[in-house]
């Protein structure tokens, strides 16, 4: 690279504002886009979030017409992101959205 057609360095150009900040979690916010890249798992997030009370997965799985292992999947995708928890109990498990600040879910309305 030519030294002469380097411009001016970020510090002599750009705004305090501009780069990266230490406290933002890249890879916190792209797990979570990850999460919700898929519209089923869009729409499990929407009924947990208008739901007063924890759903049990029989609810979810004739809901949306899915086997369990598909929704077995979609839920491990949801709380790997740490959208949802998931708790087990017979004979399918108890799904409740985690209300967490970090990840924007506390914001959507009811």
């Amino acid at each position: 690279m030519n030294a002469s057609l380097a411009g001016p360095t970020a510090a002599t150009c750009c705004s305090p504002n501009a780069g990266l900040r230490s406290d933002f979690d890249a890879n916190a916010v792209a797990d979570v886009a990850a999460a919700l890249a898929s519209p089923v798992r869009v729409q499990i997030l929407d009924v947990l979030i208008r739901s007063d009370i924890e759903v049990c997965q029989c609810e979810l799985l004739a809901l949306f017409d899915i086997g369990q292992s598909s929704l077995s999947h979609h839920l491990g995708r949801l709380a790997a992101a740490g959208l949802v928890q998931v708790r087990a109990t017979a004979p399918l498990g108890v799904v409740f959205r985690r209300p967490d600040p970090a990840c924007g879910t506390h914001r959507m309305e009811r």
